[in-house]
């Protein structure tokens, strides 16, 4: 069955804190799918850290015959700003070969491709990789049986180990076969040895033989294992530079986010007080367009309550002139009308006297 991304997220256990736990969960899925000889598995840190890993075997091809080799690879909380941690877990059977260019004494792998670790980094290249290196030199082999020894006295024959990847055949000292002819040194079965001195010569030089071998392999450890121990704290200083750098970057990142979150906000605050202005702005211009309109307006009805007033006042003044002169005239009305009632008068009283005097009436004059 083909890993998904939830498969995967069921194997992280819930005390893990990854940042990025579906980056974790698709980025080894996708390495599951494409290798079938590895499985998921939860791995404790020494730290204490309950991380998810994978287990199983990477292939290498040594003298044109395909072996595989037990590995580990474990995810960091930090992935993938972080790399993996590669381990190789021999089995029972299986020693980490000592001096290897890239797997330590406890089976850790370095490699310049985990320091050089990035983002966009791949698993399917890393496990490319460790087969390269690998085949080039297998940083396993497997152990021997407890030494062999032939029965009956003699010379102290004993098997040595020879390095293999996977195994390899007991290699006997100088003198010795297989099985156990070749060399006349030991003797038939059931037969009883005489001691010679050539015996004694030959137990003595294997004897210095053995110490200088074990001086040598002692020494060859010790250079080993200050060259590991050189090489681990070089690791460590690297290791501890390159957290520096990136905790640097990091702080340089957040740094600039910050800096560009505050004048972000800044630039919101002073477009907001733009804004507001504006609308201030045209809230004030709209009400003093109304106060203008509003102030023109009784200017303008004031204007015209003063004409009204001033019409008033002026038709008042013509009335009351009016008024004066109506009143001369019809004094002098009374007046012509008094004379023409005297003029009247007049001439009744004239006519009156001419009846008189002519003792006709003044029809029959006319007539």
């Amino acid at each position: 069955a083909s890993h998904t991304r939830q498969s995967i997220l069921n194997v992280i256990p819930r005390g893990s804190t990854y940042q990025y736990a579906y980056r974790v969960a698709d980025d080894c899925a996708m390495l599951l799918n494409g290798r079938r000889s590895l499985q998921p598995e939860v791995y404790r840190e020494e730290t204490g850290f309950i991380a998810l890993s994978v287990k199983g075997t990477v292939p290498m091809i040594c003298s044109q015959v395909k072996y595989n080799c037990p590995v580990r690879i474990v995810f960091p909380a930090e992935y993938p700003n972080f790399p993996p941690t590669v381990l190789v877990v021999p089995t029972a059977s299986m020693q980490i070969k000592a001096n290897h260019l890239h797997v330590g004494p406890n089976g850790f792998v370095y490699h310049q491709y985990l320091t050089d670790w990035r983002d966009g980094s791949s698993l399917e290249q890393l496990c490319n990789i460790l087969t390269q290196i690998f085949s080039a030199d297998p940083p396993v082999f497997t152990v021997a049986d407890p030494e062999p020894r032939r029965p009956g006295p003699g010379p102290d024959v004993r098997a040595q180990p020879h390095h293999h990847p996977v195994q390899h055949a007991p290699v006997y000292a100088a003198g010795a076969g297989a099985g156990g002819g070749g060399g006349g040194s030991f003797p038939p079965p059931g037969g009883f040895h005489q001691p010679r001195p050539e015996d004694d010569d030959i137990a003595r030089v294997l004897r210095i033989s053995r110490e200088a071998a074990e001086n040598a392999d002692r020494e060859r450890s010790e250079r080993e294992e200050r060259m590991l121990r050189q090489a681990f704290e070089t690791s460590q200083r690297e290791e501890e530079e390159r957290r520096r750098q990136i905790e640097d970057a990091e702080r340089r990142r957040q740094q600039a986010e910050a800096e560009a979150l505050r004048r972000a906000v800044e630039e919101s605050s002073r477009l907001e007080r733009e804004r507001r202005q504006q609308l201030v702005n045209g809230v004030a211009a709209k009400l003093q367009g109304m106060l203008d309109r509003d102030r023109q307006a009784r200017e303008k009805e004031v204007r015209a309550q003063h004409e009204v007033q001033e019409r008033l006042k002026s038709g008042r003044v013509l009335l009351e002139a009016t008024g004066a002169r109506l009143i001369v005239d019809r004094d002098d009305l009374r007046a012509k009308l008094s004379g023409l009632s005297e003029a009247e008068s007049g001439l009744t009283a004239a006519e009156a006297a001419m009846e008189e005097r002519l003792g006709r009436p003044p029809e029959a004059l006319v007539a």
